[in-house]
């Protein structure tokens, strides 16, 4: 079985997969996981959903510090479907939001990459989808991995900046 190539998945398969890791690597974490709603099978590279998941989680773990309470929400949306992990720390700073996706930014400790999300970000645009990072009203952030229901043709590997028509700027997030 070659994880390099896209398939049919359930996003549920994955999502539980990250989450079981993080259980087994924090035992002491707490992680809500719910999907109410019928969820569409996507088109994607489970290995590297599992890899968008995980640093989703471990992201919310950081923020949520020792007791860190993270809710996982599957659904559908806008003809996909998506995977929301939510934390209840401090947010994330308005000034920082624009940039959160950004290679090597990092609000953490010296020593710390801030590579995560960024491969994260490039790996949701690999399969078709985008990420989005807000703050939720009730305290804490919510990222939201989107990735569409169907079937569709790979887009040629092109650089943000192709992407966005410029040679270099802040990574956009698209809304969900």
């Amino acid at each position: 079985d070659d994880e390099s190539v896209r398939r049919d998945l359930d996003l549920a398969e994955p999502t539980e997969k990250a989450v079981e890791m993080v259980r087994f690597g924090w035992g002491k974490i707490s992680v809500r996981l719910k999907h109410t709603e019928p969820v569409p099978i996507v088109y994607a590279n489970e290995s590297e959903v599992v890899h968008i998941v995980f640093h989703l989680l471990l992201n919310a773990f950081q923020a949520g510090g020792k007791n860190a309470v993270i809710d996982v929400e599957l659904g559908h949306r806008e003809g996909g479907a998506i995977v929301s992990v939510s934390d209840r720390g401090p947010g994330i700073p308005s000034n920082h939001l624009p940039h959160i996706f950004d290679p090597f930014f990092t609000t953490g400790r010296p020593g710390r990459l801030g590579l995560g999300l960024s491969l994260s970000w490039e790996m949701a645009r690999h399969n078709g989808g985008r990420i989005e990072a807000d703050n939720r009203s009730e305290g804490g952030a919510v990222f939201t991995l989107w990735l569409p229901a169907e079937k569709a043709s790979p887009e040629p590997d092109r650089t943000l900046a192709e992407a966005n028509g410029t040679s270099k700027g802040p990574r956009t997030r698209e809304r969900c």
